[in-house]
């Protein structure tokens, strides 16, 4: 089981770290959730199917990350010329996606273990917070999230692979590109297609595991 490598530029800018560790504290525990439902899908990964991983993972996803804010900076400025059905409707095809890639890596436990390591006060009242993934016999993988306190409390807002690759800003890329040359619709219709089909193996968004 292996974390993709591909290295882009991050995308938040680097200001002054502010807060302190007490502050940040609760940033933990979506993460906490979200891992030991992770673990729980591994190991039940067979009874489950892949249907059933995506419906235990859904509500997961939705309570560690900030998807309406994620959904917004990963279209930029083509979020603007949106209407709010269209931008509703891309929120919950991101977030199916992103259910739909844990869902098709959780395929069988062989010892993983998904581990917090530390928790910091971020720029822009933000806190990351660094965890890793190990299997046995191999180096341990960095998982990081940049996680920003709304509302609801601490969620999700970017993933760092490695510990230096912004899902943000791989996903920016990637759909941008899509957008100019397709449009919209079409970036929606290809999205519901691969979750449809299964075949979201070579993608790198949020925790990708690869099985090998």
């Amino acid at each position: 089981m292996r974390i993709s490598r591909t290295l882009v530029v991050a995308l938040l800018l680097a200001l002054p770290s502010i807060g302190s560790a007490a502050d940040v504290a609760g940033a933990r525990a979506p993460i906490d959730q979200l891992y030991a439902v992770l673990i729980d899908s591994l190991k039940n990964a067979d009874a489950l199917g892949l249907e059933g991983r995506r419906a235990k993972i859904a509500p997961a996803v939705a309570a560690a990350y900030d998807l309406p804010f994620m959904s917004e900076k990963i279209l930029g400025r083509h979020w603007r010329g949106l209407g709010e059905a269209d931008q509703t409707r891309w929120t919950d095809a991101f977030g199916r996606l992103t259910v739909a890639t844990y869902a098709e890596r959780m395929t069988g436990f062989s010892g993983q273990s998904f581990d917090v390591l530390r928790i910091e006060p971020s720029q822009r009242g933000t806190a990351v917070v660094y965890t890793q993934v190990t299997t046995p016999k191999e180096a341990p993988i960095a998982l990081n999230y940049r996680m920003r306190e709304n509302g609801d409390g601490w969620r999700i807002i970017d993933v760092y692979l490695n510990g230096t690759v912004s899902e943000l800003a791989l996903r920016r890329s990637e759909y941008a590109a899509v957008l100019q040359r397709d449009g919209f619709e079409k970036l929606v219709v290809s999205i519901d297609e691969k979750i449809s089909a299964g075949m979201i193996a070579g993608s790198t968004l949020p925790a990708s595991l690869q099985t090998q």
